[in-house]
């Protein structure tokens, strides 16, 4: 609904535009009237997600990427891996026995490039953090080396540019909250010009509404994004080095996102 609204208002735009500029409107007069028409929009020009571990973009956030590069362009739409992954319960299992840490990440993160590209990410825009660190790093490394990415974008771009990441507050994962708390910190200090964190649908009552924006999959081809972005982390193939990773650690979460019919994704402003 908040899409078509949006293109309606672009449409009274322009044909304002154009019956001023066809009738000689006063120029002074015509740009006044145009700076007091803005269009909503969740976004600035550009879009980075930060999303702790591979699978939490497309649980918290898969239609917010999707919404992002619909409204950005793709791109200005990033996503940014913050952590290896590599701790995940399911890959201790004997079937993983003998893997290297650097192993294990790069299984995830064939799971992760998969699914965000299948959101429509470009590939060139999707960072994996633990890739540009040594192999023993270790959480600190990754949230100072989140921070230093948020502010080389927040630079690169001159402020326009809208950072997301997780929750800071009521998240139940504490890495999840550690990761928000670097772009919270970074806001608080006025490093950074507009910042959004995604939530937990079931932790979102916590949040006044009028802090919320809901974001939909509004039409089939979003959903078939988000749901092929789901089915990323499901499929297993030997040959291809996919196990499923993704949905043996996190099955719960993705079959509760496919039963919302909307995919929703809920971000939370300041």
């Amino acid at each position: 609904m908040e899409k078509k609204l949006n293109i309606l208002l672009a449409v009274i735009f322009i044909t304002f535009v154009v019956s001023a500029l066809a009738f000689g409107e006063d120029q002074n007069v015509m740009v006044s009237a145009i700076s007091s028409m803005k269009i909503d929009s969740n976004f600035k020009g550009h879009a980075v997600f930060y999303p702790q571990h591979q699978d939490d973009e497309t649980l918290w956030a898969g239609s917010a990427i999707v919404s992002a590069i619909e409204e950005c362009g793709r791109d200005n739409v990033y996503v940014v891996m913050v952590s290896d992954g590599s701790g995940v319960r399911v890959l201790r299992n004997r079937e993983f026995k003998g893997l290297t840490r650097k192993d294990k990440r790069v299984m995830r993160n064939r799971e992760f490039k998969n699914a965000v590209s299948r959101l429509g990410v470009k590939s060139e825009n999707i960072i994996i953090i633990p890739n540009n660190l040594s192999d023993k790093a270790r959480g600190r490394d990754y949230f100072e080396a989140e921070r230093n990415t948020i502010l080389g974008f927040e630079s690169e771009f001159h402020g326009n540019v809208t950072h997301i990441a997780h929750d800071y507050k009521f998240d139940d994962h504490r890495f999840h909250r550690m990761n928000g708390e670097v772009l919270k910190r970074l806001s608080d200090n006025k490093q950074v010009s507009d910042s959004l964190y995604f939530i937990k649908p079931w932790l979102a009552s916590k949040v006044p509404v009028e802090n919320q924006i809901m974001i939909s999959a509004e039409n089939e081809e979003d959903y078939n994004k988000i749901k092929s972005a789901c089915d990323a982390y499901n499929e297993v193939s030997e040959k291809d080095g996919l196990y499923g990773i993704g949905y043996r650690s996190s099955g719960s979460y993705f079959r509760n996102l496919l039963k919302d019919k909307e995919l929703k994704s809920i971000l939370l402003k300041e």
